[in-house]
C-alpha cells in the first residue's frame, strides 16, 4: 500500500512539468564528398531467334567472348558474376491477336573493379567489341564508406543544433535539453553509389573510347533532434 501511494504522488508531481513542456523539433543534414575506389559494370548480351535453343546457343557464344575480353584485364574470377539470365517468347500483336514469332535470350554479367578505375572505359569498349549489345549500368562506390557516413552523421547533428539555436533565438526561447535524436529512415546510411547509364548504340557506333567520369560520391545523412524549450 505504501509503495502504491508513493507512485501516485510521484506521478502527480511530474505531470504538470510534462504538460507545460514545449518541444522544438529540427532536422539536420550532413554531406561528405568522397572519391570512389570501386566500380561495378553490368554488360549484357541479348539475342533473338525462331527457336529458344538457337537464341540461347548464340547468346552463350557471344557472352563467352565478352567474359574472355573482361578476363584479359586480369579481373579476378570472383569479381565476374552472372547477374541475370532469361529466355522468353517474342510475341507479335496484330488486330487483337498475338502470335509467337521467336524467342529472346538475355544474359547479363557484372564486373567489379577496385584496383584501377581507368579500366572501366576499356572494359566497356572491349566488351562491346566482343559481342555485348547492352551496357546496363556503371556504379561507383567506396569500400571503406563507414567513416564517411559517421562524419556526415556528425555534421547532420551539428546542423540540427545550429538550426535549433537560430530558431530559439528568433522566437525568444531557451533550449533546455535534447529530448530525443533519431536518424531519418530505418537503416538509412546515405547515398554510397552513383550510376551512369551508357548507350550501347553509342559505343557500338565506332567511338574510339567511351568517356566515363566517376566524380565524387555524395554521402548524405539526416537526423531529427527534439529539444525541450522554455
Amino acid at each position: 500500500m505504501k509503495k502504491t501511494l508513493m507512485i501516485i504522488l510521484f506521478s502527480l508531481f511530474l505531470s504538470p512539468c510534462f504538460a507545460d513542456s514545449q518541444m522544438l523539433v529540427v532536422t539536420g543534414t550532413g554531406n561528405v564528398n568522397v572519391e570512389p575506389d570501386t566500380a561495378t559494370i553490368t554488360l549484357g548480351v541479348q539475342t533473338e531467334d525462331k527457336t529458344a535453343s538457337k537464341a540461347q546457343s548464340e547468346n552463350a557464344r557471344l557472352m563467352q567472348k565478352v567474359i574472355d575480353s573482361v578476363k584479359s584485364f586480369n579481373i579476378p574470377k570472383d569479381k565476374i558474376k552472372t547477374s541475370r539470365f532469361s529466355i522468353g517468347p517474342k510475341m507479335k500483336y496484330e488486330n487483337g491477336n498475338s502470335y509467337l514469332v521467336g524467342y529472346i535470350c538475355s544474359n547479363q554479367v557484372s564486373v567489379t573493379i577496385s584496383d584501377d578505375l581507368e579500366k572501366v572505359s576499356k572494359i566497356i569498349d572491349k566488351g562491346t567489341s566482343a559481342g555485348a549489345n547492352q551496357i546496363l549500368s556503371v556504379n561507383f562506390s567506396r569500400k571503406d564508406i563507414l567513416p564517411y557516413r559517421k562524419e556526415a552523421l556528425k555534421l547532420a547533428v551539428e546542423s540540427a543544433k545550429s538550426k535549433a539555436r537560430a530558431i530559439a533565438d528568433a522566437a525568444g526561447l531557451t533550449l533546455v535539453r535534447i529530448e530525443k535524436i533519431e536518424e531519418q529512415g530505418v537503416n538509412n546510411w546515405g547515398i554510397i553509389s552513383q550510376q551512369s547509364n551508357i548507350s550501347a548504340d553509342r559505343v557500338l557506333g565506332g567511338e574510339s573510347s567511351t568517356p566515363i567520369y566517376s566524380g565524387d560520391i555524395n554521402v548524405t545523412m539526416s537526423v531529427n533532434v527534439a529539444y525541450v524549450v522554455k
